[in-house]
């Protein structure tokens, strides 16, 4: 039918004028207007209804209730003599015309909300850079195919890339890699996890050694790989990581932790084996940055003086001020057990700041001299650099510090 739906809103009676005045630009012979109020019995309302009376003398006026304080809408519905006969035929008045147009748009935004619907569904699926299935579809496909062998790989060098060329770069070689990836690997499916990582998932059984073959070949086939990119020929290098098809329990995880093996030992390409005994070693990493995280916050971090003697004199002339961590049981712990896990969980400037305060505290009132080592992360940082000229110029030690540079 050829009925004709308009919506309006009015907030006060000084809006009466212009929303009769937009009604009139959408008036037909035959009008029916919807006024759903938390009050009617107002002037705003009374005046609105009164202007379209008498301006619009065919309007029939219909009042509703609406459980909103704020506002009134207003609902026109409009048609022609075409549609006045064909309704008069089907016997249909006017509020007929209302419940038929109503239900017309309800049908319309139930069809748009599953549209909707589908849309973000399927956009909580697919990676928005490349159009691939994300990590979450992997996910599902993983449940839904026990057969399908997995095949985790990254770009080795990609924050190079990024850092050197530019993001714009970085997302365009990405691009071309996942469609290099969709085209060279038969019988399978791409995934864009993260990042430089990706997925794929092949629709075939492998045990150790068939894997093994397939990804000493994969690895040949995408070795040295190069894309052009302004004129520019940029190179990357990928790392793989798999598990054979029988071994289905935690897979995601089990490859995952391959891969960071596979990068760590400088491989292209790693399978899972149970007998690594993978997860007991991230089990106890993981132990050991907390206790670790928590032994330095607790001011664990401790300076072990080394006395430097004169071998003229026998006496001691200076002390080397070197850093120790006493964790929770009391276990003293040399840095070669605690710094680089200290720069992982990204509390290695509270070790520096610790031993350096507690060394100059010792040495206060003291003629003694001392050294304490710094690394070049610690030069770098603009923190530990501004904290340390400030201790030099409140302490009055810097005649007797001597900084010495870690190989």
């Amino acid at each position: 039918m050829g009925i004709t739906t308009h919506h309006f809103s009015i907030q006060s009676s000084t809006e009466v004028d212009n929303v009769v005045s937009e009604i009139g630009e959408c008036s037909q012979e035959h009008m029916l207007v919807h006024i759903a109020a938390y009050m009617h019995n107002t002037v705003m309302v009374h005046n609105l209804i009164t202007q379209l009376e008498r301006k619009f003398p065919q309007v029939q006026i219909v009042q509703l209730p609406n459980e909103k304080e704020a506002g009134t809408v207003i609902t026109l519905y409009t048609y022609g003599d075409d549609t006045a006969k064909l309704l008069e035929e089907k016997s249909l008045n006017n509020c007929d015309v209302a419940l038929n147009q109503l239900s017309h748009e309800n049908v319309l935004l139930q069809d748009q909300l599953q549209q909707s619907k589908q849309e973000l569904f399927k956009h909580y699926f697919t990676d928005t850079l490349t159009k691939l299935p994300n990590i979450y579809q992997l996910r599902e496909d993983l449940q839904d195919n026990d057969e399908d062998t997995l095949i985790i790989l990254t770009i080795d060098n990609f924050k190079i890339i990024n850092d050197f060329y530019g993001y714009v770069a970085g997302d365009f070689l990405l691009e071309q890699l996942a469609n290099r990836l969709k085209k060279s690997i038969e019988n399978a499916k791409t995934y864009r996890l993260s990042g430089s990582e990706f997925g794929i998932t092949i629709r075939q059984s492998f045990d150790f050694y068939a894997l093994k073959n397939f990804l000493t070949d994969l690895c040949e086939e995408f070795k040295h790989l190069s894309f052009e990119y302004a004129q520019t020929v940029v190179y990357m290098d990928l790392t793989f990581a798999s598990i054979p098809t029988a071994d289905r329990d935690e897979i995601f995880s089990k490859v995952s932790m391959a891969l960071q093996y596979a990068k760590k030992m400088q491989q292209p390409f790693w399978i899972y084996e149970d007998r690594m005994h993978f997860q007991n070693e991230y089990e106890s990493n993981l132990k050991t940055s907390v206790n670790i995280r928590k032994s330095i916050l607790d001011s664990g971090i401790v300076p072990y003086f080394q006395p430097i003697i004169c071998n003229k004199t026998n006496k001691v002339v200076k002390f080397e001020c070197l850093s120790r961590l006493i964790d929770n049981a009391g276990n003293i712990l040399s840095p070669k057990h605690f710094i680089p896990i200290a720069k992982t969980i990204k509390v290695y400037n509270e070790v520096t700041r610790t031993i350096i305060n507690k060394s100059f505290d010792t040495f206060m009132g003291t003629n003694y001299l001392f050294s304490l080592n710094i690394s070049i992360e610690d030069i770098m940082s603009q923190e530990i650099y501004s904290f340390i000229m400030e201790k030099l110029k409140n302490s009055g030690l810097g005649p007797q510090v001597t900084f010495e540079l870690l190989e």
